[in-house]
């Protein structure tokens, strides 16, 4: 039997860098699951479980909010 929900994505230190250059003033856990759920259309909140396409869809936009985060700190 074929696993279907073999993980894609194995290396999650984009994410954790884009992720960690957010301003968040709650809990950091579920911050970061908000986002995974938004880019699984709350399929999941884990970035395990997490295709290819969505992870980088996801990677793509955080790196335009941290620029944007990065900018208004300057």
């Amino acid at each position: 039997m074929v696993n279907d929900m073999a993980q894609e994505v194995t290396n999650f230190a984009r994410f954790y860098t884009l992720f960690n250059k957010l301003p968040c003033t709650g809990d950091r856990e579920e911050f970061k699951k908000s986002i995974v759920l938004q880019y699984t259309w709350n399929r999941t909140d884990s970035l395990k479980e997490m295709t290819a396409k969505e992870y980088e869809a996801c990677c793509t936009c955080l790196l335009y909010t941290s620029d944007a985060a990065d900018e208004e700190d300057s």
